[in-house]
């Protein structure tokens, strides 16, 4: 019998993917933070009682300046980080948002946590990009809703 991971501290938060007419998907590559160089999409963790999808839109307008039209959910991801700093969660839960209408255009709202958002082809995305913000532009294309990174 296989055993599973200690239990921990579980992180539940949100990520949207925009997507423009094209197809292309906003990314910015974090910096100072956990992961620091990978590229992710917008997005972050729920706030108490807080909905998704007003997490979803909250983060998106924190980070983008973007006020989504219409979300769509899209799934969610379960990730376990057994190597993630000390005291930090070790199992993620990412419910998956995509917009396809938005206002404004995107501006780093955040500038000490992330590079310059930048438009990218899901046939090119630059490499490394976030484990669990992968999985979740790889259910975008699939007819799964769950993905499980253990």
């Amino acid at each position: 019998m296989e055993s599973s991971p200690a239990p921990g501290i579980v992180c539940i938060g949100c990520c949207v993917i925009i997507q423009n007419p094209e197809g292309h998907i906003l990314l910015a590559k974090r910096k100072n933070s956990y992961k620091e160089g990978y590229f992710g999409l917008p997005g972050g963790r729920v706030e108490g009682a807080e909905l998704l999808t007003d997490c979803a839109l909250r983060e998106l307008r924190e980070e983008t300046s973007l006020e989504a039209k219409h979300l769509e959910y899209v799934g969610v991801v379960r990730e376990w980080q057994e190597n993630f700093p000390e005291g930090g969660p070790n199992s993620f839960v990412h419910f998956i948002f995509v917009c396809k209408e938005w206002e404004g255009s995107p501006v780093t709202m955040e500038p000490e946590k992330a590079a310059l958002w930048e438009w990218y082809s899901l046939d090119n995305l630059p490499d490394p990009i976030l484990p669990g913000h992968l999985a979740g532009l790889k259910l975008l294309q699939s007819e799964e809703t769950v993905q499980d990174l253990v």
